[in-house]
Order: structure tokens, then sequence, then C-alpha cells
């Protein structure tokens, strides 16, 4: 759901909250503009994506407890790899789905994947994530 998302991207609940309750909003005064084209589901995330990462611009993020809390380390990564991390392991959306949401091709999607992978792999000092 969009929240996980938002949550994930945002990192505060009470945030992820706000976004959701914009991310309907929206979505509910954008449903005649809706073609199709494209799931509702991926629709939804494409919009939520947009309202989390214009909140986390205008909004300096809290600070981030320590420890091994592995959603600290994704919430460290550069926002295109972590959103794709998010969308692909989390969310569980296949590649094809996942670029959709993110507006990318499909190679992009998998570098920032690939890429987001890697930094959290070497900052949880473990090998490659499989998958």
């Amino acid at each position: 759901m969009a929240s996980h998302l938002c949550y994930a991207l945002l990192g505060d609940r009470v945030l992820a909250e706000e976004a959701c309750q914009k991310v309907f909003l929206r979505a509910g005064r954008g449903l005649e503009g809706f073609r199709g084209d494209a799931k509702l589901s991926t629709w939804l995330y494409t919009i939520a994506r947009r309202v989390c990462l214009n909140l986390r611009e205008r909004l300096t993020p809290p600070p981030e407890r320590a420890g091994i809390d592995i959603m600290v380390h994704v919430r460290r990564l550069p926002p295109d790899h972590r959103a794709a991390v998010i969308l692909f392991y989390l969310e569980e959306r296949p590649y094809e789905e996942a670029a959709a949401v993110l507006g990318v091709p499909l190679g992009t999607f998998k570098t920032w994947l690939h890429r987001g992978k890697r930094e959290l792999a070497a900052r949880l000092g473990i090998g490659e994530v499989k998958r």
C-alpha cells in the first residue's frame, strides 16, 4: 500500500500519514484524468513518491536513530536508489511495474536497484543482497 512507501521514504509515521492524506486527496482530484494506461496501484505509487519527495525537500528530517535498523540504512540511500529498493524488496513490485511507478526505463530502474543493493550491502557489512 502507499502508506508503506510513504513511511519508507519519509521515515516518520506522522509525516507518512500526512503524505498519505495528500496522496488520496490528489488522487481523488485527478481520478477523472486517470487514463488507465497503467494499473491504478502504479498510478497511486507514482503520486505517493512525488508527494513524499516534495515533503522531504520542504522539511528537515528528524535525527535518525543509531543502530542496526535496516530502514535507517535504506533511508540514507540516494532517493532514486531508495525508491527502487523499497518498491522491489518491500513492496514486492515486479521490475516493469516499479520502473513505471518511477517513470523511468526498465534499464534505469535495474541500475538504481543494483546500486541501491550494493550500497545497502556495504552499509550493513554483508555481501551482495540476493534476489
